[in-house]
C-alpha cells in the first residue's frame, strides 16, 4: 500500500495500520465514528459493516441507507486513492424504502397556498419571494422541487399555460416533461 500523509486525500495512512476514516463531518460523527473512527479502514470486515447497518435499520431504515451509503462513498474513495484495496461496504443490505402513503388534504393544501401568497405575514416561515413562487409552481404542475427551480422562461408557454421541460432537465432524461398550469 501507498504511503499517505493525512490531508491530500482526508485519508490518514502509515504502514503499521493502514487507512483512518475521512476527518471531515461527512463522515456521519454521530453513528460511524463512535463506532469505527478509532480502527484502520483496512480492518473492517463485511460482516461487520453489515451488523452495524442491520442495528440502525432495526431504528430507522433512511439513517442505515444514508450511513450504508456514506461508508461505501469513503472506502470508494480510498480505493481511487489507492490507499485500500477493497470495500467491505460494497455488498451490504438495508431494507428498502417504502413510498408514503399520505397526501395533503384540500384544507392543508390551502393552507400551504395561502402562506405562499405571502410568506412575511407568517410567524415562523422565513422563505424568500422566489421560493414561495417556486413551491407554488410545484404544487400547480405536480413537478419535482429541483425541476422547477431551474425553469428557464423559454420553457414557459403563458398562452398555453404550458410548462415544457427538456428530457435532459427532469428525472427520466428520454421523457421531456408538460405540465398545464
Amino acid at each position: 500500500m501507498r504511503r499517505r500523509r493525512k490531508g491530500a486525500t482526508g485519508l490518514m495512512h502509515d504502514e503499521s495500520d493502514g487507512a483512518r476514516w475521512p476527518t471531515n463531518g461527512a463522515t456521519l460523527p454521530g453513528l460511524i465514528e463512535p463506532r469505527f473512527g478509532k480502527r484502520p479502514m483496512t480492518d473492517l470486515t463485511r460482516a461487520e459493516v453489515q451488523r452495524f447497518v442491520d442495528e440502525i435499520d432495526a431504528k430507522s431504515p433512511a439513517a442505515a441507507r444514508i450511513t450504508r451509503n456514506v461508508i461505501r462513498q469513503a472506502y470508494n474513495y480510498a480505493i481511487r486513492q489507492e490507499a485500500i484495496d477493497r470495500n467491505p461496504a460494497q455488498f451490504s443490505e438495508v431494507t428498502r424504502g417504502v413510498s408514503r402513503e399520505r397526501v395533503l388534504t384540500e384544507g392543508e393544501l390551502r393552507a400551504v397556498w395561502k402562506a405562499l401568497e405571502e410568506p412575511g405575514k407568517v410567524r415562523g416561515l422565513d422563505l424568500a419571494p422566489g421560493t414561495a413562487l417556486a413551491l407554488k409552481l410545484a404544487m400547480l404542475t405536480l413537478q419535482r422541487g429541483g425541476e422547477v427551480i431551474g425553469i428557464h422562461a423559454r420553457e414557459i408557454d403563458r398562452k398555453a399555460r404550458l410548462l415544457t421541460l427538456p428530457g435532459e432537465r427532469v428525472k427520466k432524461p428520454s421523457h421531456p416533461r408538460r405540465a398545464a398550469f
